[in-house]
């Protein structure tokens, strides 16, 4: 089979990407080859090779070339999904959302940047523009609501699920048709938010019946709006600032009339005082946004499967720092290597603080934040144990493990830390207690 797919880029070439396989290769078996680049430039090819099927001895047994074959076509269906077009007049067309036709699975509304520095955090400040939002830890939804389809709830991976949620459906049928909410569905009433985002995964990534199931456990869901991206049929992303987006939303959710339906928490405060805030509320973090900004065609919303990043809105996490003892050798399962051009050296580290008993706990694993040549350094086994100082976003509930970590600085190099004084904090010993709300 052959198959041969187009995309136009962002800067409005056409990218083409072609599929085929040899049932003998050079290699005497069957091989699976990638062509891809632009229609006018230099192309990239690729291939595997297919030396035996899959299910041997069962019903559903394929031969090389039929698991060639099945391969190819699910990397074209991947390609599909993620906005290729089987001709060229397809990919030019300029595509836009209906509220005739139900969301299309490539279709993918934009996300924050993951960081802002803090200098366009005091330009923001200083114009009075910065505004502040808690970052729910929950999952994120699409509602709309159009003559053609009544009320609609879509996940991030445009699945439809409303039948999950049938407690927010009356609600939202009081808003006009041709809106498109954007939200995070979140569970209330838990101490900690890591818990309280296990649940509502538990929730969302079930089937329907599982899910409603699963709130009769948990409790309902509730549905935080973010931003406003349709209103009347008019794209506000583009035609709104911020401030408009966000007064709009709070109204809308007014409307709704709902004690399962809100906007997210607004922070009046500056970012330091915020991020004070959820250090001491144990929040996930911030989102930051510039209260002028506009999104640009191309920006609100793709239809390729991924998220494009406007430069107006920005994650903003705390962090929290501790010394914790580092153990590698991946042959006797501690530790990995790394995988690519990391081969052979370094990938991740385990983790481990001391108990009350003198006893190493295991914490998790940590490879992010070293360089190259640290992780060439540190590739000899004998260097082990280490202290390490790391970086981490939060802390895992039950296990206590480290989330985000990030390799800050070595103890053991600079001298002035020792194994034996590497204590688990209180943070880490009241989360490896909390299991419930």
């Amino acid at each position: 089979m052959t198959t041969t797919l187009y995309k136009k880029t962002k800067a409005g070439k056409i990218q083409q990407w072609k599929i085929w396989v040899e049932d003998v290769g050079k290699s005497g078996s069957p091989e699976v080859w990638i062509e891809h680049g632009l229609t006018d430039g230099k192309k990239q090819v690729t291939h595997d090779i297919i030396k035996e099927g899959v299910n041997l001895g069962k019903a559903n047994e394929t031969t090389p070339v039929e698991q060639a074959n099945l391969t190819a076509k699910r990397k074209a269906t991947k390609q599909k999904e993620e906005g290729y077009k089987e001709t060229i007049e397809e990919a030019l067309k300029q595509q836009s959302i209906s509220f005739t036709e139900r969301f299309p699975k490539e279709l993918c509304f934009y996300k924050p940047k993951n960081s802002i520095d803090d200098k366009k955090i005091a330009k923001l400040e200083g114009a009075g523009r910065l505004r502040i939002t808690v970052k729910e830890d929950g999952m994120m939804y699409i509602v709309r609501k159009s003559e053609q389809f009544g009320v609609e709830i879509y996940s991030r991976r445009m699945e439809l699920e409303t039948d999950k949620f049938p407690h927010l459906v009356p609600s939202f049928e009081k808003m006009k048709d041709g809106t498109v909410l954007l939200g995070e569905m979140v569970l209330s009433g838990y101490d900690s938010h890591i818990k309280a985002f296990k649940d509502v995964t538990k929730i969302c990534r079930s089937d329907t019946e599982k899910a409603l199931e699963r709130q009769k456990e948990f409790g309902n869901t509730h549905y935080r709006i973010f931003d406003v991206a349709f209103y009347n049929g008019e794209c506000c992303l583009i035609s709104h600032e911020t401030d408009a987006r966000h007064a709009l939303a709070a109204s809308i959710a007014i409307s709704c009339d709902s004690s399962y339906i809100d906007i997210v928490e607004r922070l009046d405060m500056t970012h330091a005082q915020a991020m004070q805030s959820v250090k001491n509320n144990k929040l996930e973090g911030l989102v930051l946004w510039d209260s002028k900004g506009k999104m640009k065609d191309g920006e609100a919303f793709t239809f390729n499967g991924k998220a494009y990043r406007p430069n107006i809105l920005w994650k903003s996490k705390p962090k929290y720092e501790d010394d914790f003892i580092v153990r590698w050798d991946p042959d006797r399962g501690i530790g990995e290597y790394g995988k690519g051009k990391n081969k052979g050296k370094v990938g991740s580290v385990f983790v481990y603080q001391l108990d009350e008993n003198g006893m190493e706990i295991a914490l998790g694993k940590c490879g992010g934040g070293l360089t190259d040549k640290q992780r060439d350094f540190y590739s000899e086994k004998d260097m082990f144990p280490r202290v390490w100082r790391i970086e981490y976003d939060s802390i895992q509930p039950k296990t206590g493990s480290l989330r985000y970590p990030v390799f800050n600085a070595d103890r053991t190099l600079s001298g002035d830390k020792l194994s034996e004084e590497c204590l688990m904090s209180d943070t880490i010993k009241q989360a490896r207690k909390q299991e419930k709300k």
